[in-house]
């Protein structure tokens, strides 16, 4: 009996010490179990009882004082014995007293020099009391006898986190270079490599790490983060380089998930619903979720009767009404033109307390989208009278539905209700609802004068800052507004600058990040007063500027295709920088028109019609695209589509448009005129 139990007390462990080392010599020396005196096994075993059990009906500070207490007592029974003096370090390390701990693992040490465990254990608790080379020391010896089981990677996890809290960056990598050797399939040291050197700084060298990571373990979500971190300001590149993991783990949901959440951010719709597809196969535990999911990228490629196959055949097997369900019905019934269908079912959704709210104002949407003004003021007075008065942002947003219903229906007075009632509410959101109305009236001035005072309550909100040198340049004050503007920028490289010194150097890729982005919304606005003053040069110059930070800027390269299909040349330019752009928003109305308008101006009109049909359909009812595709049917000889599509546009209007609407009536009164 005795030998069965010197047996298993000598091969026990506590949490965090593996069974054996790696050496097979001091293993063998180790392996021969010390002929313990019964007194000693007792206390032994009874101590690593106390330790090792989770119940007892005792707090575990008092099981480790006993169980401490009887190792005490085995240490004096048998002194030369280093197994003993290693699990008193052990159980002095969990009171914790690092000192006693220490003073107990060098004992084991000296009695057992073979023994990796106590240098282990040795180099953990002088890390602890903050002896950084001792510790390395103690570490390095356990490394290199190795320790066997699940505790293997511990002693190179240590050595690294000593020379880490070291200082000595180079040093700590070269520890996790050594694990990842000596425990290949371990993902483990290329997350902490990813970790250690985003923290410094070398976020370069962390992206590499990441994508190493990743391909061993492409489940890993925080090293996901720091990919997703590092590519912030560059998707295209993000989906690149996850598409490239995923061919290699097509099993990865995570993996998967984040390739739908970047595609449908990117526009690539069609990709993000592939990926979806892989979700669903993977993972069914949200049927439903993936379902409207599936339904909305459907809407956003513009698909229709996809989305009605798909809602129709949902509802048929659905147990219950499920609201968004009905809401995406409504949403396809319009987009193929059956609006007053969509309106009914909308109408009888809202018969349903538990969504009337929802179903009321997804209704008046409906019918502003499509110019029918007094018609949703109805439901929007309804749904005002039923959301809750604590639910301030759907609130909100009912407001702002409400101004613009009635602003488009003539009834001024009832839109500035609604700016009061907001700024009850919230003042902030108030201001961009009344300059929106007071831009919709045409008082620009009053308009310049409350969003100069908001800029000067708000001066880092470049939303309104943006606004604000727009009316500037309506009101007749361009050269304010594009100084204002170069004030601005020059405000975001001293906050960049200013926020480099004061933060820590994890920070600092973050920090220009998003100065670049920051930067990027104000060149777009400066590119925007420059094509208003006609500084084509200008605003060529600054769209370039923001490929410059962002080369795969779909807007910007959209946005410079476009000013010169306006202006009739670079129109081979034009073509690849719009074709840039659709690979990542293929499903843009806006792109799409770019294309066409390019196609018009090199003479292809058959294929400038067929596309701007296409962007006509994308974005129903915007009146730039009809007008464009208006002229290509004129050029193209179709002159009683051209006269309807001309008359489309004019009623597209919104009241803001007044430019183009100067621009549409020309053109129109031209095109009557032959």
């Amino acid at each position: 009996m005795l030998p069965l139990l010197l047996l298993f007390g000598c091969s026990a462990y506590l949490k965090g010490v593996p069974d054996a080392p790696r050496n097979a010599e001091s293993r063998s020396q180790r392996d021969a179990s010390p002929q313990f005196s019964p007194p000693v096994v007792a206390r032994f075993l009874r101590a690593q009882v106390l330790l090792t059990s989770k119940g007892e009906g005792r707090p575990a500070s008092v099981r480790v004082a006993e169980a401490l207490q009887l190792l005490q007592q085995t240490v004096a029974l048998e002194p030369r014995q280093p197994l003993l003096w290693r699990y008193l370090a052990r159980a002095h390390s969990l009171v914790p007293d690092p000192e006693q701990a220490v003073i107990a693992a060098k004992r084991a040490v000296a009695l057992d020099q073979s023994d990796p465990e106590a240098h282990y254990l040795l180099g953990e608790q002088l890390h602890r009391m903050g002896l950084y080379r001792e510790a390395e020391r103690a570490l390095h010896e356990a490394v290199k006898l190795g320790v066997s089981g699940d505790s293997a990677h511990l002693p190179h996890y240590y050595l690294y986190l000593v020379r880490k809290d070291d200082g000595r960056v180079d040093d700590a990598l070269e520890a996790l270079e050594s694990w990842r050797t000596a425990v290949p399939n371990d993902s483990k040291p290329l997350r902490l490599r990813t970790d250690l050197l985003w923290e410094v700084g070398r976020v370069e060298e962390a992206r590499d790490a990441a994508i190493d990571s990743l391909a061993i373990d492409p489940d890993d979500t925080a090293v996901q983060g720091v990919l997703l971190a590092y590519y912030e300001n560059d998707p295209l590149a993000a989906t690149e380089v996850l598409d490239q993991l995923v061919r290699s783990h097509w099993t990865s949901v995570a993996l998967h998930r984040e390739l739908v959440d970047l595609y449908e951010t990117m526009g690539r719709h069609d990709l993000s619903l592939y990926h979806l597809g892989f979700v669903s196969l993977l993972d069914d535990r949200h049927g439903m979720r993936s379902l409207l999911r599936r339904g909305r990228l459907l809407l956003q490629m513009h698909d229709f009767e996809g989305v009605l196959e798909l809602v129709q055949t949902a509802l048929e097997a659905a147990d219950q009404q499920n609201a968004e369900l009905v809401g995406l019905l409504a949403e396809a019934l319009d987009g193929v033109g059956r609006t007053d269908e969509a309106i009914a079912v909308l109408r009888e959704l809202s018969q349903d307390q538990r969504v009337r709210v929802d179903a009321l104002s997804w209704m008046a949407e409906l019918l502003l989208r499509r110019h029918r003004f007094d018609a949703a003021m109805l439901p929007l007075q309804d749904a005002l009278a039923f959301v809750d008065e604590a639910d301030t942002e759907r609130r909100l947003r009912l407001l702002w539905l409400v101004a613009s219903a009635m602003l488009r229906a003539g009834q001024v007075e009832e839109a500035q209700r609604s700016v009061v009632e907001a700024a009850a509410l919230a003042p902030a959101y108030a201001t961009q609802l009344q300059l929106s109305v007071l831009r919709t009236l045409g008082s620009l001035e009053d308009a310049l004068v409350v969003a100069q005072r908001a800029v000067e309550q708000s001066p880092e909100d470049l939303q309104l800052l943006g606004q604000y040198v727009e009316l500037l340049q309506l009101t007749g004050r361009s050269g304010k507004a594009l100084l204002r503007m170069e004030e601005a920028l020059e405000s975001i490289e001293l906050w960049r600058d200013k926020a480099l010194k004061s933060r820590p150097v994890a920070q600092h890729y973050g920090v220009q990040q998003e100065a670049d982005r920051k930067r990027v919304f104000l060149l777009f606005r400066r590119s925007f007063l420059e094509r208003r003053d006609g500084d084509v040069e200008g605003c060529a110059g600054t769209l370039r500027e923001i490929l410059a930070l962002q080369p795969s800027n779909a807007e910007a390269l959209n946005a410079l295709a476009y000013l010169w299909a306006e202006e009739g040349r670079n129109l081979e330019e034009g073509f690849e920088l719009v074709q840039r752009a659709l690979e990542q928003q293929p499903y843009s109305g806006a792109f799409q028109d770019t294309l066409g308008w390019l196609l018009f101006g090199a003479g292809r009109l058959d294929e400038a019609v067929d596309v701007l049909l296409l962007a006509s359909q994308y974005r129903q009812d915007n009146a730039e695209i009809l007008s464009h595709l208006a002229e290509a049917y004129r050029a193209s000889g179709h002159l009683d589509k051209a006269r309807s599509t001309y008359e489309a546009a004019l009623e597209a209007l919104e009241p803001t448009e007044r430019e183009l609407e100067v621009q549409i009536r020309a053109r129109f009164r031209m095109f009557t005129a032959q």
